[in-house]
């Protein structure tokens, strides 16, 4: 047996679908000394008595009721309070995990001495058999916290990269995660959490062997109908950029900072698309907010800089030009 506990804190809200699978993928772990510690966010339908009844099969499970729905963010806190481990997992009850997840991470994490060990994912919508999943050539590698910040935000893409936003891919030295929690009350909790123990860690281990199934459910928060809500991605990125600029870290200030202004140009897109005035509303005054860092950062060109000037200056004549600020940086 394994000498050193992990805890997998396993969030459970209204899946009864999906949970049995999920614990099933976690009681079969080949690294056994583990707890699975499942929250309970007042489902209204048989999850909880799911997990009660695997349970009672599994004593390493243990299952927390809440009293209210609070959200994602709230039941990882908690999860998190109740750890008993010396690291820490974090597995979404509708996805599932390949048999020597937590091994693969936790041997990982021994081999580069590392806060955090991260693998890497398949994204799907149907049932996948993980034990006929083609890996190819596996790299592993080790980085500072630094560098994994900086690659989570550097990628082309408008939105940061899911591999080093995502919590449940990775194991965390629970040691390490003192201090830090998911924002409550938020969705895009993962952007924020994942920011501030990069930002925290000294050294992160990372392989491109996929251990993690990411089950895209269409009844998931971010993928319901556009609302102010998910404005909550840009007000959390300007939440990261108030933490740097307090620790004197100008650079990841700016760097966080001129992320967020393709992204809040995103959003009042997508918020004049559903017909969500506020949100748009929200989403310029953002971009207005945030355009002096922006045009202040020199890793971004003089053409993207004009842009956003265009878009405050008319965000119709943006459109009609079809023009984009994907924020593009070297590592």
């Amino acid at each position: 047996m394994n000498s050193e506990m992990i805890t997998i804190i396993v969030p459970v809200y209204n899946v009864e679908k999906y949970i049995g699978k999920c614990l099933d993928s976690l009681m079969k772990q080949t690294y056994a000394n583990i707890e699975i510690v499942c929250v309970d966010d007042k489902s209204t339908d048989n999850s909880a008595q799911i997990c009660e009844r695997m349970r009672r099969e599994d004593a390493r499970i243990r299952l927390i009721r809440k009293e209210a729905n609070t959200g994602l963010a709230s039941v990882r806190n908690l999860g998190l309070q109740a750890a008993s481990g010396k690291y820490v997992a974090f597995v979404d009850s509708d996805d599932w995990v390949t048999p020597d997840y937590l091994e693969t991470l936790y041997q990982l994490m021994t081999e580069y001495q590392a806060d955090i060990a991260q693998g890497s994912y398949v994204r799907t919508t149907i049932e996948v058999d993980e034990n006929k999943t083609k890996y190819g050539a596996v790299r592993t590698r080790g980085m500072t916290g630094r560098a994994a910040l900086c690659r989570m935000f550097s990628a082309s893409m408008v939105h940061p990269d899911i591999e080093y936003t995502i919590v449940p891919n990775k194991l965390y030295r629970k040691s390490f995660l003192k201090g830090i929690f998911f924002p409550e009350g938020k969705i895009f909790e993962d952007q924020y959490f994942s920011a501030m123990c990069y930002a925290k860690c000294k050294k992160v281990a990372v392989t491109d062997k996929k251990i993690y199934f990411y089950r895209v459910n269409p009844q998931g928060t971010t993928m319901q109908r556009y609302s102010a809500r998910f404005l909550d991605e840009v007000e959390l990125h300007e939440k990261m950029v108030q933490y740097f600029e307090r620790s004197g870290e100008g650079d990841l200030a700016a760097m966080v900072s001129a992320r967020a202004i393709p992204l809040a140009i995103d959003h009042y897109y997508r918020a004049e698309y559903a017909g969500c005035t506020d949100a748009k509303r929200k989403a310029y005054l953002h971009v207005l907010k945030g355009c002096r860092h922006y045009l202040k950062y020199n890793k971004a060109s003089k053409r993207y800089k004009a842009k956003v000037l265009l878009f405050l200056l008319s965000p119709a004549a943006f459109a009609n030009l079809k023009l984009d600020v994907n924020y593009r940086q070297g590592i």
